[in-house]
């Protein structure tokens, strides 16, 4: 596989919200539904129905949204370094250039307890970019005159972590982490 400019694919991964939150989503339209139809007695007016309906139509434009721009997110590594998209057209984008990349390790971590759940998270040094499980590879980073850590989810770590190594990234050292 090559990117467009003809070089090397080494990793890519597409996750997707978890079972839960799909199925969430999915059902939310039915959950706004149903009590508007509900309440709509046989003799409302056109006015009120064009009303129920408009508010339907809302939720499931909204839901639709959400899953093309969050539903999903793509990790790629190449030689120039990692891209990791959410959403379908990829439009929320991350890249760590090879030379920013100073060390990186799988490791399992704890969503909540360090990062506050799943998606985009975290300001300034310590980031998270993740879409569901336990798992991923955290990279220590240096951009724009700082250190930093992001924590990169995925469901195969280790074989994002073997692509970063074919590009010469090292593991931490002297850091203990849990491993995968």
């Amino acid at each position: 596989m090559s990117t467009p400019n003809g070089s090397a694919v080494l990793f890519v991964e597409r996750q997707w919200l978890p079972g839960w939150a799909l199925a969430l989503l999915l059902a939310m339209p039915l959950f706004v539904a149903a009590p508007l139809l509900l309440s709509a007695a046989p003799g409302i007016d056109a006015a009120e129905r064009a009303s129920l309906h408009l508010a339907i139509a809302a939720v499931v434009a909204v839901d639709g949204l959400v899953l093309l721009l969050v539903g999903s997110m793509r990790t790629r590594v190449d030689p120039r370094g990692v891209l990791v998209t959410f959403g379908l057209p990829g439009w929320i984008r991350f890249r760590f250039e090879r030379e920013e990349i100073r060390a990186a390790d799988a490791r399992r971590y704890r969503p909540f307890r360090e990062f506050g759940g799943w998606g985009i998270r975290g300001v300034g040094a310590k980031r998270a970019l993740n879409m569901r499980g336990s798992e991923g590879v955290e990279l220590t980073v240096h951009r724009r005159g700082r250190d930093g850590t992001v924590m990169i989810g995925s469901q195969r770590s280790r074989e994002l972590e073997l692509a970063l190594r074919l590009l010469e990234i090292p593991p931490f050292e002297g850091r203990s982490l849990d491993p995968v």
